[in-house]
């Protein structure tokens, strides 16, 4: 079981290095959204959105991936999504002369794993919305704002599993910033207000097939908090890392559910 785990390991390190761990959850939030609002998206924007993402996890290939991203949105996507393209890329760069110190050393941190779910999530489900046109019903607008927080649960693990190495090299995280012991509480306060509002969701569901979403949210959210209750376990032959990760691949499976 061992020897499989760690074949498992290196295959998933590679992986790693190319980001395509995180391309493949973004293409499958994507596609979650897209199915829920069931709205008609521009052919090519999961390949830009994960041209997008790409650039931010793998810099040295910024100027060719940069250039391609850049022509398809001028020339695929309509003004309407542009705009809020546009404006999502200021909130980055915002963020990452913030997160770099260029804009004052009190803005170094920003609450740095907040600001990476709302992006990420606006670029997951920016595009749906748009392509939806009309305001979302409540157990849609709750199931968004349970991906959110999933995001930020996500983020939050790496904060609190990777804080001795953040201390190493000074990074700034909730962990490091106010202490591991504050970053678990807040997980798990977390994980118990997503289980209470997809709770809340399945009361007031009588839509058969966004109960299927959200049996898809509640698989997300029970693995999230076996990380966070079993933190020796998970934290051994770094499990979290790939585990954590794994977890956006669920929503995919709504392709063949819905």
């Amino acid at each position: 079981m061992e020897r499989a785990w760690n074949i498992i390991s290196r295959i998933y390190r590679i992986v790693r290095i190319l980001s395509l761990d995180v391309l493949a959850g973004v293409f499958c939030g994507y596609t979650f959204a897209r199915l829920i609002l069931d709205c008609e998206c521009p052919p090519l924007t999961p390949v830009i959105l994960c041209l997008t993402v790409w650039l931010i996890y793998t810099l040295d290939h910024l100027l060719a991936a940069g250039l391609a991203t850049v022509g398809l949105s001028l020339v695929f996507l309509p003004l309407r999504i542009l705009i809020p393209g546009c404006i999502m890329a200021g909130l980055v760069a915002f963020y990452t002369l913030a997160h770099q110190g260029m804009l004052g050393s009190r803005m170094t941190y920003l609450f740095k794993e907040g600001w990476i779910s709302i992006i990420y999530t606006v670029g997951i489900w920016g595009v749906p919305l748009l392509s939806y046109g009309a305001v979302p019903d409540i157990p849609v607008l709750l199931t968004i704002i349970i991906y959110l927080l999933l995001v930020l649960i996500n983020v939050l693990i790496y904060s609190y599993h990777d804080y001795h190495t953040d201390c190493q090299e000074s990074q700034q995280t909730l962990a490091t910033v106010s202490g591991r012991k504050t970053t678990s509480h807040l997980l798990r306060l977390l994980i118990l207000s997503v289980l209470m509002l997809i709770m809340s969701a399945f009361l007031i569901l009588d839509d058969q097939a966004m109960g299927k979403v959200y049996i898809i949210l509640l698989s997300m959210t029970t693995l999230m908090g076996l990380i966070i209750a079993f933190p020796r376990l998970f934290s051994k032959n770094e499990r979290y890392d790939f585990l954590a990760d794994a977890v956006f691949f669920l929503p995919g499976l709504l392709i063949w559910m819905w």
